[in-house]
Order: C-alpha cells, then sequence, then structure tokens
C-alpha cells in the first residue's frame, strides 16, 4: 500500500511541474518566449520534459 501511495505522490508532484510550467510559459508574450529562443508550439513538450524527463 506503501508503494502505491509513493507512486501517486511521485505522479502528482510531476503534474504540477508540468501544469506550472505549462501555464508559465503560456502566459509569456511571443516577444518574451523569442527572447528565451522557444517556440509557442514547442511549449507542451518542454513542460513535458520538465515533469517527466526524456
Amino acid at each position: 500500500m506503501g508503494d502505491v501511495l509513493a507512486k501517486w505522490t511521485v505522479a502528482r508532484e510531476r503534474r504540477a511541474v508540468y501544469l506550472q510550467t505549462l501555464n508559465e510559459l503560456s502566459a509569456m508574450s511571443d516577444r518574451d518566449l523569442a527572447d528565451i529562443n522557444v517556440a509557442r508550439v514547442s511549449i507542451e513538450d518542454i513542460a513535458r520534459e520538465a515533469a517527466y524527463g526524456k
């Protein structure tokens, strides 16, 4: 039971990182994204990588 809870906690934390990264990047202007060399179409991929790795 503890293993299931630990896995659920890790999954929840990773999901939170994904959503936070997605929201922060989505809120940026196109100019700000260009300054950090991020295309708007790449935001989901970047958020996924930040949360779950490659």
